[in-house]
């Protein structure tokens, strides 16, 4: 999984070469603070998002310690895996650390030896969404039947922007009234409508979608309403419109703003008193129905301009509901992404990089989240490798971040010397360790190399490499190296 470290400490300088490490070389996304206010604000806002805290143990601006801090953030999440951090050590602050009951305490200049810390904590954190995806299972059999309706149409997010759309759709659901939706292309429209069908009243009986723009209007009128057998040339039989087949339940009216001036008023008359005639008929139709209408048009300059009539307008926005484009809500990028990647990679067979991550949270969506689960599709389709990263992407999204890049302000190889080299040797520690795992694990080296993809002859050039001695087979005769 990918696991995500808070770094706090008001000298970026001191710390940057842990983030580097995390970032560059462990794919492990380190975000930093400047102070131990936004450290503690963070957590409040994300109490179980970070694997491990990084603390330091004196802030210049603070009267109190890092133990005083970790002791307020143990308050909002008592599970939380915190580092001190300092850059000089006395027996006065390793003692108050333990006595703060704090995971770890590590001086700054052993850049390795304060990702050892971090690595170790990420056993307990596994743990602790362990626990929690336990109890989130408990509450999921105990969601109400709006929460069970929303997630399943689809409508996913955690921004301010969407908990507000989610409770304009709870409420909206209850009404018999008609509804406007109103967005950008893209932005999940059709999804609102079939939410606001499922939490109804109605939500037994059919939902029935039609796009307005999509049918020619000769064609469109006969869909909605109808027609009789010899209404004109070809109808040899008689249809059903979708009015009818959404008889007590719910009709959707996308792109309502291309509707005909015609079939505008042939609207407006079923939802003022629910009758229609079918074309070429002569009996008028009564239906019980719901109208749901969307449209990303400026529906108020087109009455004033004479295209869309005053009078539908208002008995469409009885109510409304407004979905902001997928620019305005940053922080639902991730969460959508991870949505669509299980829904079309269920046996999870693929892993999309945090440094991808970085790339699409830049990107400005025009196409919207209908565009967001199309890359999340193709990306899955077209990438041979287990992890996809921000190379896979498609040139756009380099193009919008190339003015927005900032040059690095660390330089590991002119600030601290050598630390190059000690990176390359913890990472090939690091390769070792869990090579020789896996292969004490399975004792096989070809389903070793399966289970690594890697080819079985790289694997057992390693392994001799490091002194194993193995049969034709490719089974452990004795381990006389590491």
């Amino acid at each position: 999984m990918n696991y995500k470290i808070l770094i706090a400490d008001d000298n970026i300088k001191s710390m940057e070469g842990v983030q580097i490490l995390l970032q560059s070389h462990l794919d492990i996304e380190a975000v930093y603070v400047d102070s131990a206010r936004k450290a503690i604000d963070t957590i409040k806002g994300d109490p179980y998002g970070f694997a491990a805290i990084v603390l330091d143990y004196h802030f210049e601006a603070e009267d109190r310690t890092g133990a005083d801090i970790a002791r307020d953030l143990y308050k909002i999440n008592q599970k939380l895996q915190i580092i001190i951090c300092t850059g000089k050590t006395t027996p006065d602050s390793m003692l108050e650390s333990l006595r703060a009951r704090v995971t770890d305490f590590v001086k700054k200049e052993n850049i390795l030896g304060v990702v050892e810390a971090i690595r170790k904590c990420f056993p307990h954190y596994d743990q602790t969404l362990r626990y929690l995806r336990r109890e989130k299972q408990s509450l999921v059999t105990r969601y109400s039947e709006n929460e069970a309706a929303l997630k399943e149409a689809e409508m996913i997010g955690r921004s301010d922007k969407m908990r507000e759309v989610f409770e304009t759709i709870k409420k909206s659901a209850k009404s018999k009234a008609t509804v406007l939706i109103r967005g950008e292309c893209g932005t999940g429209k059709e999804l609102v409508a079939r939410a606001l069908h499922k939490l109804s009243e109605r939500s037994g009986y059919n939902f029935v979608a039609i796009n307005c723009s999509a049918i020619p209007e000769a064609l469109l009128e006969s869909e909605l309403f109808g027609y009789d057998k010899g209404a004109f040339t070809g109808a040899n039989s008689k249809k059903v419109g979708k009015f009818e087949l959404a008889h007590r339940g719910t009709i959707f009216l996308d792109e309502i703003g291309d509707m005909a001036p015609t079939l505008q008023a042939k609207l407006l008359r079923v939802l003022q008193d629910s009758t229609f005639y079918s074309v070429g008929g002569t009996v008028e139709k009564k239906v019980d129905v719901r109208v749901l209408a969307a449209t990303n048009r400026d529906l108020e300059n087109a009455v004033k301009d004479g295209r869309f009539r005053e009078d539908l307008y208002y008995r469409l926005q009885v109510l409304s509901v407004n979905l902001p484009p997928l620019r305005e809500r940053i922080e639902d990028i991730e969460v959508l992404t991870l949505h669509f990647k299980e829904k079309h990679d269920p046996q999870n067979t693929k892993k999309i990089l945090y440094r991808t991550m970085d790339f699409l949270k830049a990107y400005s969506w025009p196409g919207n989240v209908r565009e967001l689960e199309n890359t999340v599709q193709r990306l899955l389709t077209i990438v041979d490798g287990v992890e996809i990263g921000p190379d896979d992407l498609p040139s756009v999204f380099y193009q919008q971040r190339e003015h927005g890049v900032s040059k690095p302000i660390f330089n590991y190889d002119s600030d601290y010397p050598g630390f190059q080299q000690q990176v390359n040797e913890y990472m090939s520690r690091l390769e070792h360790d869990y090579i020789i795992s896996k292969f004490r694990e399975i004792k096989n080296i070809r389903e070793t190399a399966k289970a690594l993809n890697m080819s079985k002859s790289t694997l057992h050039r390693r392994l001799r490499d490091w002194g194993y001695n193995l049969d034709e087979n490719g089974m452990e005769n004795e381990a006389v190296g590491h």
